[in-house]
């Protein structure tokens, strides 16, 4: 996200990194700041209107990762998850 505000000349001081979801909308709910993250967790506020999506014309660069011990990747519930996120990724 840095890169992508610094490209655009926009300031990256006021930049809150955080890995929870839960307290990264909270954040954006009540101040002026601007957050990403999938959007299937944010259904419920953009449902309301409490957050409103914001389209954006560059193509923002979005890592995930996911982690297991290697032997439960032939779980069936971690296979089944890997399967389903597989399907949004390249």
């Amino acid at each position: 996200m840095k890169q992508f505000l610094e490209q655009k000349s926009l300031p990256t001081k006021m930049q809150i990194t955080c890995d929870n979801y839960h307290i990264s909308r909270s954040v954006v709910m009540s101040s002026n700041f601007f957050t990403g993250g999938p959007k299937q967790l944010f259904t419920k506020a953009l449902r309301s209107g409490d957050l409103v999506s914001v389209e954006v014309t560059e193509k923002i660069i979005w890592q995930a990762f996911c982690l297991t011990r290697p032997e439960s990747v032939y779980t069936p519930t971690v296979k089944k998850f890997i399967d389903i996120v597989a399907q949004y990724t390249d």
